[in-house]
């Protein structure tokens, strides 16, 4: 699906690359957005950027260099520089950039096509080992024909020893990977709540589950210690009938309060951790679609947009396939026996992606649906049972 025909859908890869060929021969700085949906692929994005030239005709070198520095240089970006085997390294400017936008070659893997037009005479073990042009991650050898790869290595005694780790495959692989470590590093719970000012936020969830729970306010008392130039402050807050204390003095006023409010907050709530937000976002009570919506309504952007399709896995079963689309992301759901079940799926993909790359107005936004869900049982027994006794009133009346 392109962006430019979204009602359009290819099942074809001819037709889509007859299609970005049809666009236009020259080189353009405007991208051409392409969204391929299957159920067995991860949520990427991957940027197929011109190749870059060592001469220039008419400024198009200098222009490709511009366009290609303006994606390689955000530092999430992982750079695949990519470079012909029967060139030399020496003078190639894939290298020369990568070196200059990455120095510690922390996020770029190299990459050597077309081993198998190299003279008779000469190979690349050198690089391919590493004695030549180091990297941290180590160069991958490639050939155009995937198909080939494998049996291309393995025959070639000079590559033999290095096989197992050549060809395409290996280096979807090692990207994979790195991108698992690289979410692990960047987004771990603990990074996600030290980010986010969890104690302040506390005490307004505090006093939202009190009001919805009790129907009445979290009540503050405190005491001061020590001479008025290094006074400290304990706190403790008040939930309907229970009291719980700060867990140490603190120099500020407003830190006494959180404390004390964390504290209350935990042993009627529990701990938030990044866990215990995803697992509720999966849980089939839960209301994904109306999350997200309210999501994008407190940010101020766009409605999600939702796409469904079906899809055949088998020739005797079909299932539904849907997308969302929030502030020009698109998350993609697994498959499901519904058109209603694939849009929740959607929804949940997305929601799980903002709570990971630590959004904290979507942390707010599930700890609220936390927090209406946490209202005990009996007490909304006893408000159902209320406001049927008023509709009987009304009746009456």
């Amino acid at each position: 699906m392109f962006s430019h025909q979204p009602s359009k859908k290819y099942t074809c890869f001819a037709e889509v690359k007859a299609e970005i060929a049809r666009c236009s021969s020259e080189i353009s700085d405007v991208p051409v957005h392409l969204s391929i949906f299957a159920s067995d692929v991860v949520n990427l994005t991957f940027i197929d950027l011109p190749g870059l030239r060592k001469f220039a005709v008419d400024g198009t070198a200098q222009k490709i260099e511009n366009i290609v520095r303006a994606f390689i240089e955000k530092p999430n970006t992982i750079l695949l520089a990519i470079s012909p085997a029967n060139d030399d390294l020496a003078t190639s400017v894939a290298i020369k950039i990568s070196q200059e936008v990455d120095p510690d070659g922390g996020r770029t893997f190299g990459v050597l096509t077309k081993l198998d037009l190299m003279d008779e005479s000469t190979d690349a073990v050198k690089v391919l080992e590493g004695r030549s042009y180091p990297l941290p991650y180590r160069w991958t050898g490639a050939i155009d024909h995937t198909q080939k790869e494998r049996g291309f290595f393995m025959e070639k005694p000079e590559y033999a020893h290095l096989a197992h780790r050549m060809g395409v495959e290996h280096l979807a692989k090692s990207i994979s990977k790195h991108l698992e470590d690289l979410v692990k590093s960047k987004f771990s719970a603990t990074k996600l709540f030290k980010s986010f000012d969890m104690k302040s936020a506390k005490k307004g969830l505090l006093q939202g589950y009190s009001l919805r729970s009790f129907g009445s306010f979290p009540i503050y008392e405190v005491s001061t210690e020590g001479p008025p130039h290094d006074m400290r402050f304990r706190c403790t807050v008040r939930v309907r009938d229970q009291a719980y204390a700060s867990l140490c003095d603190h120099r500020h006023l407003r830190e006494a309060e959180e404390d004390a409010a964390a504290v209350a907050y935990k042993d009627n709530l529990g701990d938030d951790n990044i866990d215990m937000l995803l697992e509720m976002v999966n849980k089939a009570n839960f209301h994904v679609t109306q999350t997200l919506k309210e999501f994008t309504i407190k940010k101020s952007i766009c409605e999600p947009c939702f796409s469904s399709s079906m899809v055949h896995e088998t020739s005797k079963m079909t299932r539904w396939l849907s997308t969302v689309e929030v502030d020009g992301q698109v998350f993609i759901g697994e498959t499901a026996r519904s058109k209603q079940l694939s849009v929740r799926k959607a929804a949940s993909s997305a929601i799980t992606a903002f709570l990971e790359d630590g959004d904290a107005l979507m942390v707010s936004v599930v700890q609220g649906k936390r927090l209406v869900n946490a209202v005990p049982t009996k007490l909304k027994h006893d408000s159902t049972k209320k406001h049927r006794r008023k509709r009987r009133k009304i009746r009456h009346q």
